[in-house]
């Protein structure tokens, strides 16, 4: 295990019920964004933040995250949401909001993306963004 559990921020479990609904929901809507896609979700999983709350890095890039892989067609990939902590230059400005993307293959580019920013998790703003990401 490379990284060990445990967030330097003033977090406690009192929110533990909204922290896993809100998990929860995201996953379901990412399930629903690759159904809309023509796709299939690859077993149960789901991709995460690690524990010690520090950002996944890559490529110049730092994140956090939400994901669930998944086949189109014989192709494997991975769709989630995503907050940029840092950018390479240039991209900076991909910090400032969320983002739905969805990848294929083993590449570090996806494939399509979108801001991810609805007003609220309720049943129709979810819809309308997974049909304005199922657009791109």
């Amino acid at each position: 295990m490379d990284r060990r559990a445990g967030l330097e921020r003033p977090l406690t479990l009192n929110h533990f019920e909204q922290a896993t609904t809100t998990v929860s929901c995201l996953r379901q809507f990412l399930l629903e964004c690759i159904a809309d896609l023509g796709g299939r979700v690859r077993g149960d999983p789901i991709y995460i933040t690690p524990g010690d709350g520090q950002p996944r890095r890559g490529s110049g890039w730092a994140w956090y995250g939400l994901a669930v892989p998944f086949t189109l067609g014989e192709e494997k990939g991975r769709i989630g949401i995503y907050k940029y902590a840092e950018a390479p230059p240039g991209e900076e400005g991909a910090c400032d909001t969320l983002w739905l993307e969805a990848y294929l293959g083993d590449t570090d580019a996806p494939v399509a993306f979108t801001k991810f920013n609805p007003p609220t998790l309720a049943a129709m703003e979810l819809e309308s963004a997974r049909a304005e990401f199922k657009e791109k």
